[in-house]
């Protein structure tokens, strides 16, 4: 898996966010075109190198294009922290949650309660 850039994972972003599993070109272009501006021909280029990097498949029917997600949400951003980690952090954590320590107190509440949540789940 590679990055994405920030072109590609919004086309990628509204696609997760969608309830529906296969969605047409004029609905993503719409969804996007509520935040964005951009021509169906710039879209309809980021969905086609999404497609050559593995993240959607497409079907057409007729001359409607539709896309699907190959790559979920949970797994990208699984591979996006773990880079990060790794590339700013030296892959330590405590480098991470270091660099945490402005981090207000309802945050630190909810991570917290998180670790304690995936803690039970290990176990």
């Amino acid at each position: 898996m590679k990055k994405l850039p920030i072109t590609e994972f919004i086309v990628m972003d509204v696609i997760w966010g969608c309830e529906e599993k296969v969605i047409s070109t004029n609905n993503i272009l719409e969804r996007i075109n509520a935040q964005n501006t951009w021509t169906r021909a710039t879209v309809s280029t980021l969905l086609n190198r999404l497609v050559v990097k593995g993240f959607l498949k497409t079907t057409k029917k007729g001359k409607e294009r539709s896309f699907s997600w190959k790559v979920s949400r949970e797994e990208y951003v699984r591979f996006e922290t773990e880079q990060f980690i790794s590339n700013y952090h030296h892959s330590s954590i405590a480098q991470l949650a270091s660099s945490l320590s402005d981090i207000k107190m309802d945050e630190l509440d909810e991570l917290e309660q998180w670790i304690r949540d995936h803690k039970e789940k290990m176990r």
